[in-house]
């Protein structure tokens, strides 16, 4: 219940998620961290949002033969994606509409913009 020492949690989880490897485990996190911080402090929730799609932008892409792999490994960012943006549009419609237009892979933009529609 200390708003500064949440703060500086919030602050202090971002700052180790930027080191971590890029992979489907650094986006959910960042997701997680971003609807945490939407809840307690909807004004630093943006910049947290920018850093997971900046996580999602650099997945590696699929190869060939692992295609199907890579796609099922995905869903998990996906369903996160779509509850994330349906929180986010909920109080910030215009930015989580900006954000979702960003993210590079098609099938995860669109489970962001699910999120977003389904959040009116």
């Amino acid at each position: 219940h200390d708003n500064a020492k949440s703060k500086e949690a919030f602050v202090q989880a971002t700052k180790q998620l930027k080191s971590v490897a890029n992979g489907v485990g650094k986006v959910r996190s960042y997701l997680v961290l971003a609807e945490s911080v939407l809840k307690y402090e909807p004004a630093d929730a943006y910049e947290i949002f920018r850093e997971s799609l900046k996580a999602i932008n650099d997945l590696p892409s699929p190869q060939k033969d692992q295609e199907k792999m890579y796609y099922a490994h995905l869903m998990p960012v996906a369903e996160d994606l779509i509850r994330s943006f349906r929180l986010l549009a909920t109080r910030q419609n215009e930015n989580a509409t900006g954000l979702a237009a960003e993210i590079k892979l098609s099938e995860l933009r669109l489970s962001a913009l699910s999120g977003i529609y389904s959040s009116h």
